[in-house]
């Protein structure tokens, strides 16, 4: 056992000196600015990295000395570069930029069908337009059944939100044209960044979607011109 002990023991610095530690730097090829967020993965797939703010990077304790790193980033060339780890230099990554055409994308409203087992609410571009004196969109649905808009200011314009059925605006999705227009932190909608969008409306629908008989699900789906 002691003999055991001992032979780990010796053996430890060899264990630790294979581990190798990466620091370096994502730029443009063509402007040498720097990359954020680009991804560098050891081909084995057993370590990864990103780049931050400044563009650097660092990976930490892997065990090679020469490893094949797969450098990539949206929008540019993926690029593989087999490097020495045991030189312990800084490195420094070019991707070059790339683009390509993709297909057409086509970007249709999130509706409810006539048929759909969902309570609904339609708001013709009519209806809109005899209460539309440039407020935005939520104030003009307070009359709409089940719908409570408060108002910073009491005007319309400015900061609102919209409570569909005692839900509050960060409970309730917003849709133009099936796009979301969710902040992704609060959930809410800051209807002060688009003014006057009610005068290009086309239809608004308030829709209260059950979700397996105990809760429910509220969204407002806007349609432009």
């Amino acid at each position: 056992m002691k003999k055991l002990f001992t032979i780990l023991f010796l053996s430890l610095p060899f264990f630790v000196q294979a581990q190798n530690d990466a620091n370096g730097k994502v730029l443009d090829k063509n402007t040498n600015n720097v990359l954020i967020r680009a991804n560098i993965n050891v081909e084995d797939g057993l370590y990864a990295s990103y780049t931050k703010v400044e563009g650097e990077f660092s990976l930490k304790r892997v065990n090679a000395k020469k490893v094949s790193l797969i450098v990539s980033n949206i929008g540019y060339k993926t690029d593989t570069i087999t490097v020495d780890l045991s030189r312990k230099k800084p490195l420094t990554f070019y991707l070059e930029p790339f683009s390509y055409q993709s297909d057409e994308v086509l970007v249709g409203s999130a509706r409810v069908a006539g048929n759909a087992p969902a309570v609904k609410i339609n708001v013709s571009k009519e209806a809109i337009a005899k209460t539309n004196l440039g407020q935005d969109p939520p104030y003009l649905l307070q009359q709409t059944s089940s719908v409570v808009t408060p108002s910073d200011d009491g005007t319309g314009i400015g900061y609102e939100g919209t409570r569909i059925r005692g839900s509050d605006a960060s409970r309730t999705n917003v849709t133009i044209n099936g796009v979301s227009l969710n902040d992704p932190e609060s959930h809410g909608v800051f209807w002060v960044n688009m003014p006057d969008l009610a005068s290009s409306l086309n239809t608004v629908q308030l829709q209260k979607k059950s979700l397996h008989g105990f809760a429910s699900a509220k969204s407002m789906s806007i349609k432009l011109i």
